[in-house]
């Protein structure tokens, strides 16, 4: 083999390897950024959850208050040594019967339960709410303080204010 036919060659394994390792240079950005896009996406998906998590249960307590902001009618109390929101009322087209809903933490669960005034209060018959590891209540002058600790321990404060006098 004469050194130009070798040259030619070596040409020629260079001109093909050359492309082949451009596309693979290629091939590895695409995956690094497929990657890179994926772990920002689970985070933000993630920090969504976590956050409608939190809102669910502030605007879900909060709620409760105002809807049932009359003289009174919202108080703290506890029950079977169970702190529990209590949110007294007379329910609509059900004749005279006052009712009291509880709000409550049972079994790491923000959990409701309704039922009629001056009836035994049973924990695991409320409805589950939301997830939750623990959470605190005061009272202060109609002003509400409540601490949420989330399954992750995440913990969150919120206040919610009577509107109504007492």
């Amino acid at each position: 083999m004469t050194t130009k036919t070798a040259r030619r060659k070596q040409n020629h394994v260079i001109h093909a390897l050359f492309p082949m390792l451009i596309f693979f240079i290629f091939v590895l950005s695409v995956l690094a950024v497929l990657v890179m896009s994926s772990n920002l996406y689970s985070k933000a998906v993630s920090g969504g959850a976590d956050n409608f998590s939190d809102r669910t249960c502030f605007s879900y307590v909060a709620e409760k208050i105002h809807q049932n902001d009359n003289d009174g009618a919202v108080s703290i109390k506890k029950v079977d040594g169970t702190d529990c929101l209590v949110l007294s009322h007379k329910a609509e087209n059900a004749g005279d019967y006052d009712y009291d809903t509880y709000i409550y933490l049972y079994n790491n669960n923000l959990k409701e339960l309704s039922c009629l005034a001056g009836t035994d209060f049973s924990p695991e018959m409320g409805k589950d709410i939301a997830p939750l590891k623990a959470l605190t209540m005061e009272e202060d002058d109609g002003l509400f303080l409540f601490e949420f600790v989330y399954p992750d321990g995440r913990c969150r404060r919120i206040s919610v204010a009577e509107r109504s006098e007492s």
